[in-house]
């Protein structure tokens, strides 16, 4: 059996066992011990470090519990390291919002194998052991023995009437009801965004989108000839005052932002700044799209105080949209349920203007003719029975502790200098690395160890350099035990480049 050398503090506030667990932890990281072979025996550990053997055993009973080790009744303790998961070396497989290859290359240097991902903090897709089969396999049947063929056939270009009243009814409060002819399905946010730049741009339009901010959009617009100015975003919106400027200069066609649990920040805009973008878009006649797309995923409570604010900003989808506050008609609300449903079955809506509605109905002809008519009638059903609120409280509550738990390594990351806010909401983090680390070297590194994420350049126009020591961590795709390893596996290399930094910046007096 190998020989160990663990140092620990007697002295030090730090319970021993957990100084214990966190020695063995890494020298298991760092491949000092490979996978099934067996640590030293707790009563040999116990011998050499001076400290009881019940001591040892809790250090043991987490290192297993944090999947770093499997106890043997009889046999002894061994390590245990996780299996890896194959995934596609396309970009789509680290996340669905349309990274490029250049993308991908740039992140891991056109050296690392993506099959080897662990643990993808990458992906904002939900993982299939969420997604309510059984559920919509039972609404999907009763809609083809009720419906029969006309499940199959063309809907109305707008939708299935169905679906677009319960929509207009559930998604609306009475006193902001949506006319059922403003409101167009479609086949997923991307799809709307993409029909609404298709409907209103033209070549050299000027499209203002947040920095940083969803690429998928920026693809949209850029396909479309639209020259695109991003504005900084603070964690309650939009620079207003640079938005102003920007609106005098360029006098945008379409401001695109996401206002509630932004991608990827998470950030969520306060009510002056809402009321604030609605004023200046209808001062220079511009249009807003609105998107919607996690807004349901308020962990505290709908009109409770969010901690991560302070108020009471996290909301549901309607209680504080653009699209409910706008008096002038210039929002386009896009509402996607791909990320909280299931993301193939690619359904969501729209809420246009009235003297916009030819012209966009018009784009969505021309895109697919009409969304599915089986899926739209079967969603339709699904919410009517009662199953979508069902799956929502379901999502929220393993969501929430996905959220609680990966907020809890990162509260402890804060001793190297990293910083962050609490969204109180949705499934990202968007964190800022400590002083002098590259969020893609980050990357090239933890990769390596199979934990891969997303780097804040990815969401930056033009790849500005402003967000290159932001991470964006999401935890839509990882249970408990793939936070604890690839939060463990972030925390030991942010903790070593920390060090280093510090060391190789420090000054020292003349003598």
């Amino acid at each position: 059996m190998k020989s160990v050398s663990i140092q620990i503090g007697k002295k030090s506030s730090e319970p021993l066992y957990i100084q214990i667990y966190n020695e063995i932890r890494k020298l298991i990281m760092e491949d000092y011990y490979v996978n099934n072979e067996r640590l030293p025996s707790i009563r040999a550990l116990s011998n050499q470090l001076g400290v009881n053997t019940v001591t040892v055993i809790n250090a043991y009973r987490l290192l297993q519990n944090d999947g770093f080790a499997e106890i043997k009744t009889g046999s002894g303790t061994y390590v245990k390291k996780r299996e890896l998961k194959v995934i596609s070396t396309s970009p789509e497989s680290i996340s669905d919002e349309l990274y490029t290859s250049e993308d991908i290359e740039l992140m891991n240097k056109g050296k690392i194998d993506i099959n080897a991902a662990v643990v993808n903090f990458a992906t904002t897709t939900p993982s299939p052991d969420i997604f309510p089969l059984e559920d919509f396999k039972r609404v999907i049947i009763e809609t083809i023995d009720s419906d029969g063929a006309e499940a199959f056939n063309y809907q109305e270009s707008l939708g299935f009437i169905g679906l677009r009243e319960i929509i207009s009814k559930k998604f609306f409060s009475e006193e902001t009801s949506k006319k059922m002819s403003n409101i167009q399905i479609i086949s997923g946010a991307q799809q709307g965004i993409d029909i609404v730049a298709k409907a209103l741009l033209g070549q050299d339009d000027c499209v203002v989108v947040e920095r940083p901010t969803y690429v998928g959009a920026n693809a949209v617009f850029e396909s479309r000839g639209a020259k695109i100015i991003s504005v900084d975003i603070k964690s309650d919106g939009m620079d207003m005052e640079d938005l102003a400027s920007v609106m005098r200069k360029y006098r945008p066609k379409i401001i695109y932002t996401i206002p509630t649990y932004h991608n990827p920040t998470g950030y969520i805009y306060s009510l002056e700044k809402r009321k604030e973008l609605l004023r200046l878009a209808a001062a220079f006649g511009s249009y807003i799209i609105e998107d919607d797309y996690l807004s349901e995923l308020n962990y505290y409570g709908v009109g409770n105080s969010n901690p991560a604010t302070g108020n009471n900003q996290a909301i549901r989808t309607t209680q504080l949209s653009l699209k409910k506050m706008d008096t002038n008609d210039c929002t386009i609300f896009v509402k996607s349920f791909s990320k909280l449903l299931m993301p193939g079955l690619r359904i969501g809506f729209m809420v246009v203007p009235d003297h916009l509605m030819e012209r966009i109905n018009s784009a969505k002809r021309a895109t697919d003719i009409s969304t599915s008519g089986l899926i739209q009638r079967a969603f339709f059903r699904y919410i009517e029975s009662g199953l979508w609120e069902k799956h929502l409280d379901r999502i929220m509550k393993i969501y929430k502790k996905r959220y609680e738990l990966m907020l809890l390594y990162l509260e402890d990351m804060k001793k190297y200098g990293v910083k962050f806010t609490q969204p109180g909401g949705g499934f990202n983090f968007w964190v800022k690395l400590p002083m002098g680390m590259d969020a893609n070297e980050l990357y090239y590194h933890t990769a390596k160890r199979g934990v891969v994420f997303i780097p804040g350049s990815v969401f930056s126009y033009g790849r500005s350099s402003v967000s290159a020591n932001y991470a964006r961590l999401s935890f839509a795709q990882t249970d408990e035990a793939d936070i604890k390893y690839g939060m463990t596996v972030l925390d030991d290399y942010i903790e070593k480049s920390a060090k280093g930094y510090r060391s190789a910046n420090s000054v020292y007096p003349l003598v």
